[in-house]
This record gives C-alpha cells, structure tokens and sequence, in this order.
C-alpha cells in the first residue's frame, strides 16, 4: 500500500514538473497501481497457505514491519532495528527465548545481514535459517524492481513457512 501511496506521489510530483505530460504520468500511475494491487492479490492468496499461527517472521532486522502489518505476520528482529547497530548478549539471549516459546519455524537473513550469526541462534531453538530476503535493491542480482523484489520474498517466506 506504501507503494502504492508513493506512486501517486511521484506522479503528482512530475505532472508539477511537467505539466504538458500529465496525462502520461497519470496513465502509467494507474498501470503501475493496478500491477500493485494484482501482485497484493497474489501475496494474499499465498500466505493464506500459511496458518496464522505460523505467520512469524523472524528476520535479521525490523526492515518488514509494513509488510508484516499488511499481511498479518508477527515481526520478530533478531538483530535489532538496524543493520548498523549490534545488538546485545542480552537482547539475544532474550530473542532465543522468544524463538523458542514462538515455537518459530525459521528465520530468514536479509542479503547484507550476518548468516552466522542467525546460525547460532536458530542452532538451539528448533527454528532452521530459512532463504535470504531482500530488504532493498542494494547488490541484487535477483531483485531488479520492487515488483521482483516482492515477489521473492513472499516466494522465500511460502518456502519456509508454509507447510
């Protein structure tokens, strides 16, 4: 929905820019929107296969909480909120305990996050390290547009997830 949001902004903001295309930029909005809310359609559908009680995503850092609102997960940052501050032993410790009384099915890196350290701790808590998620376009050969970016999470999410 953010997306989609940001889309009519950048529109408006170029017919203000450009007032001779206004008709192009709205156009290609409106494209754009009805492709947003197919591939929402489609992730709803999917994650419908996982059972609400297993819709907890333990990622590496709290970079999906607008996804999760949307689609009814639970985020659980493992790290912290952000990739440039290290969490402490005890707010791991802390994490491992939820991990285990989450019953948590996997936890799932971002690609610039540390694996080892998700690793060490899924080893005690019956969760696996689940596929790599994307949190933005940063260095990624598989994630060329918001559209693919999205669609392999979900696909990664299912993957680990579902059962």
């Amino acid at each position: 929905k953010n997306v989609q949001r940001a889309t009519k902004v950048v529109a408006s903001a170029f017919t203000k820019a450009d007032p001779a295309n206004e008709a192009v930029y709205e156009a290609r909005a409106k494209a754009y929107d009805k492709r947003l809310a197919a591939l929402a359609k489609w992730a709803r559908k999917e994650i419908a296969r996982i059972p609400r009680s297993d819709r907890k995503l333990a990622t590496a850092h709290a970079a999906y909480t607008y996804f999760c609102k949307e689609f009814g997960f639970q985020s659980m940052p493992i790290q912290g909120l952000a990739r440039e501050r290290e969490a402490s032993s005890q707010y791991l410790a802390d994490v491992i305990a939820d991990l285990k009384e989450h019953r948590v099915k996997a936890v799932f890196p971002e690609a610039q996050a540390n694996p080892k350290v998700l690793q060490e701790m899924v080893r005690n808590t019956g969760a696996r390290v689940g596929g790599v998620l994307f949190a933005d376009f940063t260095g990624n050969a598989k994630a060329t547009s918001y559209e693919a970016m999205f669609q392999h999470n979900v696909k990664t999410i299912l993957a680990g997830l579902a059962p």
